[in-house]
């Protein structure tokens, strides 16, 4: 049986995404602009990014190499790398 893979975002791939993109995140932005250009093209794939994003951001965040902040609830999400990046950010 050949299963096919479906076009989702792994939160592995959206941890590398925003940690290739930390200069980016040294102010805060929202992080809808985090996700690929590939995962844009459609409603699905764009909700798969984003959350791959969240979820990637929950364990950075965790782990003290960013912040996450919302204002209100349903409000935009931000992040923002922190000033001091833990140095087993360069190990992974």
């Amino acid at each position: 049986m050949d299963i096919p893979k479906l076009p989702v975002m792994t939160t592995q791939e959206a941890i590398k995404q925003i940690k290739e993109n930390m200069q980016l995140i040294e102010e805060w932005k929202k992080i809808n602009e985090l996700v690929p250009t590939a995962f844009s093209q459609s409603i699905s794939l764009k909700k798969s990014g984003l959350a791959a994003i969240f979820a990637a951001s929950l364990e950075l965040s965790k782990d003290g190499i960013i912040n996450i902040m919302q204002k209100n609830l349903f409000d935009d999400i931000f992040i923002q790398s922190v000033k001091h990046t833990p140095l087993k950010l360069k190990a992974k």
